[in-house]
């Protein structure tokens, strides 16, 4: 079983981080188009978490509303001029009559891309909202930084994944202690850095194979054959 899948952020309030519950305070309800950087290390469920906030702005968004695109593939100045532009000249129907592009891996736009980027944002902010995420802050244009809402994702601390690393447990029918669980969790130095949550499910799903397998081991050889 893949617990990234199984067990991955499925509703907003999934995502416990304070800068990621202030950023839902800030834009739910559509009245706040100032765009919205989420930045930090790989893992941290930024593009999950773009994708919750755009679903929920407003009661009546659809999928018609929202336009994702990774930055890493489609990094050309015509992806701004023409994709960008042309999704957002169209009238949507919801209740703030709001467009929504997500941007996943922002700094992958060329440098002509994000400078085109800035002048559009400028433009169309008035009825769109942008979404941006990135790994590297640092490579994303400063005038485009200055015009968004910037908040950072870093790696969640064990303690912080403690409730829902034992909520999983329980659905697989496995009983760890809250100490023993800490152990597997802040290992190879996670306790000071924190982990990501791909890092947390490989870590679990790894502890419940373990355990799963000593079970067998321990049964007696004729009902271990029949299992």
């Amino acid at each position: 079983m893949n617990y990234a899948v199984t067990y991955g952020p499925k509703v907003l309030s999934d995502f416990h981080h304070y800068n990621q519950r202030l950023a839902v305070m800030s834009y739910a309800g559509g009245n706040n188009t100032r765009p919205l950087l989420l930045y930090g290390p790989a893992g941290t469920g930024k593009t999950a978490f773009a994708w919750m906030l755009a679903e929920n702005l407003c009661a009546d968004v659809s999928q018609h509303d929202i336009l994702f695109i990774n930055g890493s593939m489609e990094n050309s100045i015509d992806t701004v001029r023409e994709k960008i532009a042309t999704f957002a000249s169209v009238t949507k129907f919801n209740e703030k009559q709001l467009s929504i592009i997500i941007i996943d891996e922002a700094d992958g736009f060329s440098g002509s891309a994000q400078n085109a980027l800035k002048a559009e944002i400028d433009r169309l902010m008035a009825y769109t909202l942008f979404i941006l995420t990135t790994n590297h802050l640092e490579k994303l244009a400063a005038p485009i930084r200055d015009r968004c809402k910037v908040t950072h994702c870093p790696w969640p601390m064990p303690d912080e994944l403690l409730p829902l690393a034992q909520k999983i447990l329980a659905a697989e029918g496995e009983a760890v202690s809250d100490e023993k669980l800490l152990q597997v969790l802040g290992a190879d130095y996670a306790y000071i850095k924190g982990l990501s949550y791909r890092q947390m499910f490989q870590r679990l799903e790894d502890l419940v194979g373990l355990r799963r397998m000593r079970a067998i081991g321990s049964k007696p050889a004729e009902e271990s054959k029949l299992s």
